[in-house]
């Protein structure tokens, strides 16, 4: 695996685990608020206990949900050296024959035009 596979890969597991801590944070922040609102006449060590608990519950969810991300499966591979460029795609990506494709017209000033807009 090269570094930019590696990087891609990391970067996959990270955008996800931030979008993952957000329900995560939250749903542990509604079970300490509960908690909280029934100890409301425990000492205010005990709700500390609780609010630290809760915030390294967070941490756990985050270095927890790192790891149980997985990478993404790649279905375009490209790699790139300096003298050529290789994309390996799957069987099923069919691309058609650059004979088939319609060419563009372009007006005096080398623009891309069509006849519908003018």
């Amino acid at each position: 695996m090269d570094a930019n596979q590696l990087w891609m890969d990391v970067t996959h597991r990270l955008g996800w685990t931030l979008v993952h801590s957000l329900w995560e944070g939250a749903l542990i922040a509604a079970m300490l608020a509960l908690l909280l609102a029934l100890l409301r006449q425990a000492t205010s060590q005990t709700r500390y206990v609780l609010s630290v608990t809760a915030l390294a519950a967070t941490v756990a969810a985050v270095l927890v949900t790192f790891q149980a991300v997985a990478p993404p499966a790649h279905p375009l591979i490209a790699t790139a050296s300096p003298t050529s460029f290789t994309l390996i795609a799957p069987a099923a990506l069919k691309v058609p024959p650059a004979e088939s494709l319609a060419p563009l017209d372009t007006d005096a000033s080398g623009f891309f035009c069509n006849e519908d807009f003018r």
